[in-house]
């Protein structure tokens, strides 16, 4: 079996034997001195607390409002340096037939 395959089937696990799985694999390395698995109730409180820090920090900070016509006019000119198109040439809504196969551009 292919590593890509086998891969594939462990990602195909239940979330808990896959844990059992990585944890296993983390202590085949050929150090595992240097890896510190810790019990499933610590990875799980340990997340848990990663969580309620981001979401303090996500909750004190002012989210900064951006007019829709500066993102779209940003977008058009990164994807103008991407594609070397004309950077006035229109991109928003109509353009999005190019990301999406067998879609076609409004009105046409």
């Amino acid at each position: 079996m292919s590593s890509t395959a086998l891969r594939r089937a462990a990602l195909l696990l239940p979330s808990r034997q896959r844990a059992d799985l990585a944890a296993e694999l983390l202590a085949s390395l050929d150090d595992p001195s240097e890896v510190e698995l810790g019990s499933v109730e610590e990875w799980e409180e340990a997340w848990a607390d990663e969580l309620e820090r981001r979401a303090e920090e996500a909750g004190s900070r002012t989210p900064e409002m951006v007019p829709a016509s500066s993102v779209f006019e940003d977008a058009r000119k990164r994807r103008a340096a991407r594609k070397q198109i004309p950077a006035g040439s229109p991109a928003g809504v109509d353009a999005a037939h190019e990301l999406v196969p067998g879609a076609q551009p409004r009105g046409r």
